[in-house]
């Protein structure tokens, strides 16, 4: 069975929201049926007021179509009206009846509207009553209050002080860098790549579906909540179940329909509650707890430009040569040049530099992003599961290490001086401000409706799980962990980094998993890097 206060939150959730969508259809409803009757008695002639009465209410928006009811032939009644003007058997009498019949319909359509509403409201008393009768049998305990350890206290000071404290940013020469580095760059190639990678980020907008969501895939997505960090396990086990519940899933549909349909007028609900969970490491993470339906909502809504960003930006990187080659690669020139020497008509292309630029392209480059909606993935520090469809993150660091240990051995044998950059970005996800990722957004042609909705989604009302009784504070910096729509707005910022070290230092690939960052190789190649980070 469904946990009982996941089902309740939830059925309360959905039942809130197809009310207030309800209250607006019938609003609309009402509006257009009191302009309909309105010009309808304005008119003196019998047929013509029964021709704006049948015409107006086939386009009313009532609750059950008009146009196909059996009860109410509305095509015979216009029919029966053009008789009338030539057969004197038509008679006034028949007309009025007529047009009795559909006011009455009229006045049912308005009555279906106010017991659905009347329904509505009857079920979240229901909840609510249920929810007020179950106790949780802590109110012994009410007053006692985890202290933790002073780590915890430490670290978490330090992100509010990120989180809570905006920081001004230059938008203008943000823009300004990013037009050197893409429209203004000297090659043509990345010039006529970025013009393409605008086109498809437009289209993406352009061909939003804001009817995404089906049982099918509201299952899915419940299925990639469950194998990220984010969700507590109560939450996951009320997930669990839905997934073995057709008409709840429906039923949640429906309203993220809604939902998406007004997405310019979205505004998040309730409050994102902040656990905060120690790793393996010894750090803290800070995690958001929000409302399930939201939760799926935002979780799709991530997902979807995640997906698209990778996949248009990997497009970008291999197209029109806009990526340079790592130094030292070997020229096609040159290699044809060998093979002729060396006497080889199908020369073998497996070698050390294809293999390098394959794995940093295929499990180093944008790996925070999935490569398809509905990847089976492991969170940051899990472990592979049976079904996965990617390697985790903790086994595509391993390989990393692996590799970083080779090419050290490699350039050593053959002589080359080494060196090795191993670096990140201090609390990078908390201190991210939001300007600078509505700038590199709106540079890649974002439009203004989607800024708007991430705006919000970034400013959400925030408050530790542990502060009973404390007013909520808005994000002013930072972006949630753990979330698609988190790792979509770090990497849209990360991605302009990755290509100006290859752009500006000949060809070196940064090796960057979300902020964590490796690279080696010669000294004038790394010293090149740093002086772009300083």
């Amino acid at each position: 069975m469904v946990s009982s206060d996941g089902l309740s939150e939830t059925l309360h959730a959905v039942t809130r929201i197809k009310l207030d969508q309800l209250a607006k259809q019938a609003g609309s409803y009402e509006f257009a049926k009191r302009t309909l009757l309105r010009n309808v008695d304005d008119e003196l002639d019998s047929r013509k007021r029964i021709r704006l009465l049948v015409d107006g209410a086939e386009n009313l928006p009532t609750m059950t179509s008009l146009k196909g009811n059996p009860i109410l032939p509305l095509h015979d009644v216009r029919r029966f009206t053009l008789q009338s003007e030539r057969d004197p058997s038509v008679s006034e009498s028949f007309l009025e009846d007529y047009e009795k019949m559909i006011r009455d319909e009229l006045d049912v359509q308005s009555n279906k509207y106010s017991f659905a509403m009347l329904y509505g409201q009857l079920v979240n008393e229901w909840i609510s009553a249920g929810k007020n009768g179950n106790g949780d049998g802590n109110e012994a305990g009410a007053d006692w209050i985890p202290v933790g350890r002073e780590e915890m206290h430490k670290e978490r000071a330090t992100w509010e002080g990120y989180v809570f404290t905006e920081k001004k940013v230059d938008t203008k020469a943000i823009k300004a860098y990013l037009e050197e580095l893409f429209s203004n760059s000297p090659s043509t190639g990345v010039r006529l790549a970025f013009e393409d990678l605008r086109v498809r980020i437009r289209n993406l907008q352009e061909n939003w579906n804001n009817s995404p969501f089906d049982v099918e895939t509201v299952s899915s997505t419940i299925k990639t909540l469950l194998r990220a960090d984010v969700i507590n396990d109560k939450k996951k086990s009320t997930l669990k179940e839905f997934l073995g519940n057709d008409l709840v899933l429906k039923e949640i549909a429906d309203v993220l329909n809604m939902r998406m349909a007004s997405r310019k007028s979205f505004t998040c609900e309730g409050v994102s509650v902040i656990e905060q969970r120690k790793q393996l490491n010894g750090r803290y993470r800070f995690y958001p707890d929000e409302d399930l339906l939201q939760t799926i909502f935002l979780q799709y809504t991530g997902l979807r430009w995640a997906t698209q960003w990778r996949s248009d930006l990997k497009r970008f990187v291999t197209s029109y040569n806009a990526l340079k080659p790592a130094p030292g690669s070997i020229t096609k020139e040159q290699l044809q040049d060998r093979n002729l020497k060396l006497g080889i008509s199908s020369p073998d292309t497996r070698t050390l530099e294809k293999y390098l630029a394959d794995h940093w392209m295929n499990e180093i480059f944008l790996d925070q992003l999935p490569e398809n909606m509905f990847e089976q993935r492991g969170g940051y520090d899990s472990d592979a599961e049976e079904g996965d469809t990617r390697s985790s993150p903790l086994a595509v660091v391993q390989k990393l290490l692996r590799i970083v240990q080779s090419e050290i051995i490699i350039r050593r044998r053959l002589g080359k001086d080494t060196t090795v950059i191993r670096s990140d970005f201090k609390w990078f996800g908390p201190s991210i401000p939001h300007a600078a990722i509505f700038a590199v957004l709106e540079f890649f042609g974002v439009e203004e409706d989607w800024i708007l909705f991430f705006r919000r989604v970034l400013e959400a009302p925030i408050s530790f799980v542990d502060d009973v009784g404390a007013s909520p504070r808005s994000r002013a910096r930072g972006t949630p962990i753990g979330v698609p729509i988190g790792a979509f707005f770090c990497e849209a910022l990360l991605f302009c980094t990755d290509f100006a070290v290859n752009q500006k230092a000949n060809g070196a690939r940064l090796y960057r998993l979300h902020d964590d960052i490796w690279m080696w190789g010669g000294k004038d190649t790394c010293r090149k890097v740093i002086e772009m980070r300083k």
